[in-house]
């Protein structure tokens, strides 16, 4: 069995995660170049369900709420028209933050609503502006000037906002849980770096 020093696993780690990350910078780069507004897999993701969002009757409620009802099953949904995006609430949505087929469906019947594909009817937390490489691609590719202190100036408040994002992540109470995942973490590495 090999056996390598700690500063041999961190340096492989680290070189990985640099790896991974010109990786996502060069994808994001590119994205940026395309003027695409959020990644392939939103895309994906987003037109799937939009394909779906003939199979509901909508029905303005008032208040910027909107009732869906499945023309099949009759199951109803409530998507919401509030800042900063359209919300449902369908467990699909809760999960992914990602337009589900009710709320498709909602924006088409909705006239205030532009189009379906609008980034304003994406949840900020998928909006490529919002990307923690989005910033440093930026400045890669010219279209913003670093300062002096390593970070840029930007035209909206991507950063505060991108905070605010985090701020609402979960991290499990319970220390023993956070152990485990950390413990989990530390083995797939150390599989990689043994597999390197």
């Amino acid at each position: 069995m090999l056996t390598y020093s700690l500063f041999q696993l961190a340096t492989h780690v680290f070189h990985h995660v640099e790896r991974i990350e010109n990786e996502k910078l060069s994808a994001i780069k590119d994205l940026i170049v395309r003027k695409e507004k959020w990644s392939p897999y939103v895309k994906s993701k987003w037109e799937e369900h939009a394909k779906h969002s003939a199979r509901f009757q909508c029905t303005d409620t008032g208040d910027d709420k909107w009732e869906v009802r499945n023309k099949v099953s009759g199951k109803c949904n409530i998507v919401e028209f509030r800042s900063p995006c359209p919300s449902c609430d369908c467990n699909r949505f809760k999960a992914s933050l990602l337009p589900c087929s009710h709320i498709c469906s909602a924006i088409t019947a909705n006239p205030s609503c532009n189009e379906v594909y609008d980034v304003q009817n994406l949840h900020p937390r998928w909006r490529l502006v919002y990307h923690p490489l989005h910033r440093m691609a930026m400045v890669s590719l010219g279209l913003m000037a670093p300062t002096g202190n390593g970070t840029t100036n930007s035209v909206d408040d991507a950063d505060n906002t991108a905070i605010a994002i985090y701020s609402t992540l979960t991290v499990p109470k319970s220390e023993t849980k956070r152990y485990n995942i950390l413990s989990q973490l530390w083995k797939q590495a150390m599989q990689q770096a043994v597999h390197a």
